[in-house]
């Protein structure tokens, strides 16, 4: 089995209800600020309810960490 080195961890971060890809770029860059950024993965939890955005940690940013529901992925 191979594994891969680079590749990086990240949280999933509830952003409500996202309803399309364009609705994610719109939603998902201001909920991953806070941690290092949205890497362009989005997924819906709740159907209608709520989406997560995945963000990148960047353990560089002061106070970087998952907040409540947040998912490692």
């Amino acid at each position: 089995m191979k594994v891969k080195s680079n590749v990086k961890s990240g949280y999933d971060i509830p952003a409500g209800p996202i309803w399309n890809n364009g609705d994610a770029q719109g939603k998902c860059p201001k909920t991953c600020a806070p941690f290092g950024g949205w890497n362009g993965n989005w997924l819906t939890t709740i159907p209608g309810r709520m989406s997560v955005c995945g963000c990148n940690v960047n353990p560089n940013i002061v106070g970087c960490k998952p907040g409540p529901g947040a998912i490692l992925s």
